[in-house]
C-alpha cells in the first residue's frame, strides 16, 4: 500500500521474479546518461556511484538481460532476486519510487 493505494497483489515468487536488481560497472563507452543502457527495462530506482550502478527493474527479461551483458560498456554486470524489504523500498521508499 502506498498512499491508500495496493501497489501490488501476487505470490512472492512471482514478485521476486518480475523485480529485480542489476549491478554493473559502467566501462569506456558507457551511455552519458547511464537509463538509456536500460532501455529494455522499466526502471523502478537507479543509483549511480562512480562508473558502479544499481538498478531496480520492473518487469525483468533475461534476453534483455543478456543483451546488455552483452554490451561492451557493461562490465562486470550480475542481477540478483530482491527481497521484500528491497522491493518495498523500491517500490514505496522515495517520493519518486526509490530514487528512479
Amino acid at each position: 500500500l502506498k498512499e491508500g493505494r495496493l501497489l501490488l497483489s501476487d505470490e512472492t515468487e512471482s514478485l521476486r521474479a518480475r523485480f529485480r536488481r542489476i549491478r554493473l560497472t559502467a566501462g569506456a563507452g558507457a551511455p552519458s546518461d547511464l537509463r538509456s543502457g536500460f532501455s529494455e527495462f522499466q526502471i523502478l530506482a537507479l543509483s549511480q556511484l562512480g562508473a558502479a550502478a544499481e538498478v531496480v527493474v520492473d518487469g525483468f527479461d533475461g534476453g534483455a538481460f543478456e543483451r546488455l551483458r552483452q554490451s561492451p560498456w557493461a562490465l562486470d554486470v550480475e542481477e540478483s532476486a530482491l527481497s521484500l524489504e528491497g522491493l518495498f523500498i523500491a517500490l514505496v521508499g522515495e517520493e519518486n519510487g526509490g530514487g528512479a
